[in-house]
């Protein structure tokens, strides 16, 4: 069966821990809310395995029939997450080490090196044995691969398995250590190596390491964990023809777009709450455009909050968690699926919210299951006759951006945080938006913001000039630009080859820490407390210290249309006004929304639909510029209130 072919909802289910009298309870309740896909296994290792070389695969065959039987399909994940106790006390070198030094004991998940030759080697066996004996099973539509990679705390392994792959990668990169020596820098602190095998991981040290070396070791510790998620899709598809994910977050400290490279579908985890809405929407924005043509997913969010034993975030209103469905649907989502079913009797994460408690009874998340049920039963026939639209603005991210940003923070950069404070002022303009990667197509679009690239490759520059030379707004900053590929300064211009794009010299990067100076810009005032390249004139004046009288934003005519320089991280509410003029001079807004309203584009039979969620627990306006016809109800309207999570379908 495709994934295309229905809209996908779906649990976590564990039934390697219950007995069949408990299994065949839960699928009847799983009919009974409308659930029609699980997903299992990916915590398994120690059942499909118990012993080294001892293997117990057929783990899940009567449950995925039982499931079948009952028209609920699976999607199984391979295990390797959670790698077995006799795994470890055979194989201790394979521990996750922190930057501390701290090596992991067994006992959590994600305690073992993605460099571990042993760890590769085990996988290797059991994700081989999974694809022989389900691959060709009917009833599985779908493969995870491990799960959540290198999910927070987890980032960098800087054990001696990493630093020999570590010297490996270095060699790769540069050839010659001379070479690495003089691009970044190595003369400062005496830092100069005289070959790969003397360079350690970022250890220890009493005072930092370089940003050449934290930034390109964590661009390997990218390329470490996709080259370990590659071989486990190299081997299922020698045996499995039914399509592959792994369940990512953007927080995540993997580089998004090589994980998905070798995959067909892209899902993701969102356990936001409703007053951090934009988060759930960036999610699923972030996924549509991660994998041109694929599908997308949500593969984890709470049914009612989220918890376990040492904290909890607050219940979901009523209505929300359909709300956030449904704004999913109308991005591309396919399917939207709950962590977990039957609550754990045991573990670290009891108390998280479920659809059935451990002793089997209906929880109060069933009231938002049952509402996502029913929408779907709404909204399928329109979902299948539409697609999303291609949005007007885009908003670039970029993960080795990322890897720049957690290595120079200039005590206030912090990229997951400011990419979505980007992204919350592009949303306040009421304006449909995609979320697109530096390998992704740029062309169309009219406004394109740049914010935090502190590296712009040549490729990408070459890009950003071509679509503001066809009529693009190309928004470059802040932050973007001023570094090297190997994060260091240029020596001719401030933001090298990129500076010929804005038209004019960035004088200084100024650090206006304790300056006393404001910025005036968009008929406000805000006081800086921030780094920012400036420049002579432009829109907006610096207020007051060193600079005085000069400006952090600079536009420029490229072609038929414009690159706009930003400096520096604006003030507070400067953000929100920015964007929304560079919006507004490029983009007509048929239709526009009170803030808290999402809004999508989708087409077809040659008609564009404007879909609108409301997010947020108060009623809120739609207003058009001529009489939209819903096409859920039949009524005309140029204006309509939202109430609180109801969802809108205009047609003009």
């Amino acid at each position: 069966m495709q994934l295309t072919e229905k809209i996908w909802h779906g649990a976590a289910y564990y039934p390697e821990l219950w007995d069949q009298k408990t299994i065949l309870r839960d699928i009847a309740i799983m009919k009974d809310l409308g659930i029609n896909v699980v997903r299992m296994g990916e915590f398994s290792w120690s059942l499909l395995e118990p012993r080294q070389d001892e293997f117990n695969i057929g783990l899940f065959d009567d449950v995925i029939d039982l499931l079948a039987k009952s028209g609920i399909a699976t999607i199984m994940c391979t295990p390797t997450a959670t790698p077995p106790r006799w795994f470890t006390a055979a194989y201790p070198d394979s521990l996750y080490v922190d930057r501390n030094m701290v090596r992991a004991h067994h006992g959590s998940r994600e305690h073992v090196c993605f460099n571990s030759p042993d760890y590769i080697a085990r996988t290797k066996i059991i994700v081989e044995k999974l694809g022989e004996h389900y691959g060709k099973n009917p009833n599985i539509i779908a493969w995870q691969l491990h799960n959540e990679y290198n999910c927070p705390p987890v980032n960098e392994c800087v054990c001696d398995n990493c630093k020999r792959a570590w010297q490996t990668w270095l060699r790769e990169k540069y050839g010659d250590v001379e070479v690495m020596d003089e691009k970044w820098n190595a003369g400062v602190w005496s830092t100069r190596y005289n070959s790969f095998e003397d360079v350690l991981p970022p250890r220890p040290t009493p005072n930092g390491h370089s940003a050449s070396m934290t930034t390109n070791y964590t661009r390997f510790t990218f390329d470490s964990v996709a080259k370990y998620n590659a071989m486990q899709a190299e081997i299922l598809k020698k045996y499995v023809s039914a399509p592959l994910t792994h369940n990512t977050n953007r927080t995540f400290h993997i580089d998004q777009e090589s994980i998905f490279r070798p995959l067909d579908f892209v899902s993701f985890d969102d356990y936001s709450e409703q007053f951090e809405y934009e988060e759930a929407l960036f999610a699923a924005e972030m996924c549509r455009c991660l994998k041109a043509g694929a599908p997308f997913w949500e593969m984890e969010t709470a049914s009612s909050y989220s918890a376990n034993l040492h904290g909890r975030k607050g219940y979901h209103a009523r209505g929300y968690v359909r709300a956030q469905a449904v704004a999913g649907f109308f991005a591309g989502s396919v399917g939207f699926s709950y962590w977990l079913f039957r609550q754990h009797r045991g573990g670290t994460e009891m108390p998280h919210a479920h659809l059935v408690t451990s002793w089997g009874a209906y929880s109060a998340s069933c009231a938002n299951v049952r509402d996502v049920s029913e929408a779907i039963g709404v909204l399928e026939p329109f979902l299948h006759a539409t697609r999303p639209a291609r949005a007007p603005v885009a908003l670039l991210y970029s993960d080795k951006s990322r890897a720049f940003c957690m290595s120079e923070t200039l005590s206030s950069i912090q990229y997951t945080a400011d990419i979505l404070a980007c992204y919350k002022s592009i949303l306040k303009s009421s304006v449909y938006r995609d979320i697109v990667y530096e390998s992704g197509d740029l062309t169309g679009y009219k406004v394109i913001f740049v914010p935090y690239v502190m590296h712009i490759s040549p490729a990408l520059l070459e890009k950003l000039a071509s679509a503001a030379k066809e009529g693009a707004t190309v928004v470059i900053g802040p932050y973007s630009g001023w570094r090297t590929d190997d994060h260091t300064y240029f020596t001719d211009h401030a933001f090298g080859e990129t500076e010929a794009l804005f038209g004019t010299e960035v004088k200084d990067v100024a650090h206006f820490f304790g300056q006393h100076a404001a910025y005036e810009a968009f008929g406000q005032l805000g006081e800086l407390e921030t780094i920012g390249a400036v420049v002579e004139k432009g829109v907006g004046v610096i207020r007051g210290g060193y600079y005085d009288g000069m400006s952090l934003i600079a536009e420029n005519r490229v072609g038929k249309g414009k690159v706009v320089f930003l400096g520096a991280k604006l003030p507070s509410g400067q953000m929100d006004a920015f964007a929304e003029k560079y919006i507004a001079e490029s983009i007509r807004r048929p239709v526009v929304c009170e803030e808290g309203i999402a809004l999508y584009v989708r087409e077809g039979d040659g008609k564009q639909y404007y879909c609108r969620v409301n997010m947020t627990a108060e009623p809120k306006k739609v207003r058009a510029d001529a009489e939209y016809t819903d096409i859920l109800t039949g009524e005309r309207a140029r204006e309509k209130t939202l109430a609180p999570c109801e969802y809108l379908i205009w047609r003009k």
